[in-house]
């Protein structure tokens, strides 16, 4: 019996201090009976940090029906809130929103606390991602407004991410970044829990690759690197080392990007496809550059079997395979199905470079003045983003070469 309360002890002691590979380790040695609700939702988080994403739900499943038997509603709402973000993650939509639904039953009636807040985040963060951004603005406001009431510092911070996030895509560039700047300057001094300082960390990085502010995401990220690299853990680091990879491809160092971005892909897992997607895409800009075309085109499979296009990226490897019709169809078939702007710059140099080889010149003089007109509606400080300006004239220069 000693032992086992010494076990326990230790593994409540390292969940506290968030060494969740030491937690795992000493709540299996536990016996399941001893476990209380609380037990159960830290040994679900260690198992989560610890890369194990099946184990993490089956713990958080027992802790949810544990707090359900203790009368404890807003322990059951806030593991019914983990869960969907789980299964959202893995694409599993319906289960998602099912365990949603019952998180908003159970926080009915009950007193404002911080499970509601990130009730409300969520909800929030829907309409950024469905595209409803001035909807998506007030909520986020009220979100900060009730974490504040609540004393979510988490939840605060995410809320100025999102909102951050928000007035980018509507293209108030310079409003979003000052607010993703604060709200990352928190995640970076350990201010936030270190699943929210990811998060964080992710949406502002990722901003500032989309506006083409490199100099600025490559602050955050050899910030969020350092941070990464500290947690020494599997599963959530994997975003970081993608946008890791990112950078040093876009340094042109093509083995160190690619060492990244298959380490990326290994820590992700199946903790959120959309992201380990993302790192297979990649893994075959990757390849594409290096002439590994069999390769390439395996990690573009992948990736949009996990749900992410892989234009322009495929397209561009018709075009080095001589497919010119294929690649012409592909980008153009992308483009049809992309509205959102900033994703539509993506692959419009693409469409230059593929219609130029075709011969289709008025195509490509099309797809520059739509790629110009974008640069100049997603300014910084009232001047164009090096990196969008760039890209603009080389397709520029290579149209002029073409004619």
């Amino acid at each position: 019996m000693s032992q086992l309360i010494d076990s326990l002890e230790d593994a409540r002691a390292a969940a506290h201090r968030q060494a969740w590979r030491s937690a795992y380790a000493a709540y299996a040695e536990v016996d399941a009976q001893a476990l209380t609700a609380g037990d159960l939702e830290s040994y679900g988080e260690a198992a989560w940090w610890s890369g194990k994403l099946d184990e993490a739900i089956a713990h958080r499943e027992r802790a949810y029906a544990s707090y359900i038997a203790d009368g404890d509603t807003l322990g059951a709402a806030r593991m019914a809130l983990t869960v969907s973000w789980d299964h959202n993650g893995r694409g599993s939509f319906a289960i998602a929103g099912g365990w949603f639904a019952n998180a908003q039953r159970l926080l009915e009636g009950l007193p404002e606390a911080p499970e509601h807040a990130r009730l409300a985040l969520v909800q929030a963060l829907t309409a950024l991602f469905g595209g409803e951004l001035d909807e998506a603005l007030q909520l986020f406001d009220g979100v900060y407004e009730l974490a504040t009431r609540v004393g979510d510092r988490d939840v605060q911070m995410l809320a100025l991410s999102g909102k951050g996030r928000a007035h980018i895509k509507a293209g108030e560039i310079d409003k979003g970044l000052a607010l993703l700047d604060e709200a990352t300057a928190s995640a970076m001094c350990g201010d936030l829990r270190a699943h929210s300082a990811g998060l964080v960390y992710c949406i502002t990085i990722s901003s500032c690759q989309d506006v083409g502010d490199y100099r600025r995401a490559a602050e955050w990220t050899e910030v969020a690197n350092r941070w990464c690299d500290k947690l020494d853990l599997s599963g959530f680091p994997g975003a970081c080392r993608i946008h890791r990879a990112e950078a040093l491809r876009l340094r042109g160092d093509w083995p160190a990007a690619e060492a990244q971005a298959l380490e990326a892909c290994e820590e992700l897992h199946d903790f959120d496809h959309y992201i380990a997607a993302s790192g297979r895409y990649e893994v075959g800009e990757i390849r594409r550059r290096r002439g590994d075309f069999a390769e390439a085109e395996e990690a573009f499979r992948v990736s949009n079997e996990m749900g992410r296009d892989p234009q322009p990226g495929l397209a561009l490897l018709r075009l080095g395979e001589g497919k010119i019709d294929a690649a012409a169809a592909g980008i153009a078939r992308s483009l049809l199905d992309t509205p959102d702007t900033l994703s539509r710059f993506r692959r419009l140099p693409a469409q230059v470079e593929i219609a130029i080889a075709s011969g289709d010149l008025k195509t490509a003089r099309a797809a520059a003045d739509e790629a110009e007109g974008i640069v100049d509606s997603y300014k910084i400080g009232n001047q164009r983003a090096v990196a969008f300006d760039a890209t603009l004239h080389l397709a520029r220069g290579q149209i002029h070469l073409a004619e």
